[in-house]
């Protein structure tokens, strides 16, 4: 049995990944998910999902120290292979092998303004036991490449498997009648952001870009009238 190792609700990115991942695995493979509940990330009892109950609540404690201190330490023997679901807990890869994990970004690293000193810290420590692992995921070839090139882990180690979606949620629909529910403009072109809000998203580079974008296009439109205008005029002259 395969043990997909956990500590992210479904509300969030990396949870929602481990548990439609979860979800799509369990139909061919044998798997149970391990899942680190805190009174932050609490979730419904469900088949197939085993609990490790965080027996205590610090706020800062729960998001940024457990997945290092307490968590990798607490997950079961007996698996047959342990698939960590992100970077944060690759330590468990000390106390249960063998291990492989799907690494999703350095950002804490790469955006030190963005997050707290203590997670930068742990990430780059828990990073070593990259070399324990019998194989790491990567969701892009760019992310790849940062770990390669960072020196977290060998290039032959390391595969690039984009991220899928849910077909549940992400499906064909007709164009006006989504553009009606959601009140936007029928025939207008819209520029969709499917990011968060935060820092590192750099939502203010964006709004600068579609203000520049904008008035590139108002120049542009001047410029063509301009153009068009006295072609027309000589094209009519020429006919006379």
């Amino acid at each position: 049995m395969i043990g997909l190792v956990n500590n992210f609700a479904p509300k969030t990115g990396i949870g929602k990944y481990s548990f439609n991942l979860f979800e799509q695995a369990k139909k061919t493979i044998d798997m149970e998910m391990i899942y680190l509940e805190s009174k932050d990330n609490k979730i419904p009892e469900s088949t197939g999902i085993k609990k490790i109950k965080q027996p205590f609540n610090f706020p800062v404690f729960n998001k940024s120290i457990s997945w290092y201190f307490y968590f990798p330490k607490k997950i079961p023997s007996g698996y047959k292979l342990y698939h960590l679901s992100s970077q944060f807990l690759a330590k468990t890869a000390k106390f249960r092998k063998p291990c492989i994990v799907t690494h999703m970004d350095l950002a804490p690293l790469l955006f030190p303004k963005d997050y707290p000193f203590i997670t930068r810290v742990l990430l780059s420590k828990t990073l070593q036991y990259y070399s324990d692992m019998e194989k790491i995921i990567t969701i892009s070839e760019n992310a790849k490449n940062e770990l390669v090139k960072m020196g977290f882990a060998e290039k032959e180690k390391v595969t690039a498997i984009p991220l899928g979606f849910d077909p549940k949620i992400f499906k064909p629909k007709d164009k006006q009648e989504s553009r009606r529910e959601l009140n936007l403009p029928l025939e207008k072109k819209i520029i969709l952001n499917i990011g968060s809000e935060e820092p590192r998203k750099n939502i203010p580079c964006l709004l600068k870009a579609c203000h520049l974008l904008k008035k590139e296009n108002e120049s542009l439109l001047r410029t063509t009238r301009d153009l068009v205008s006295p072609c027309l005029l000589i094209e009519h002259g020429s006919r006379g």
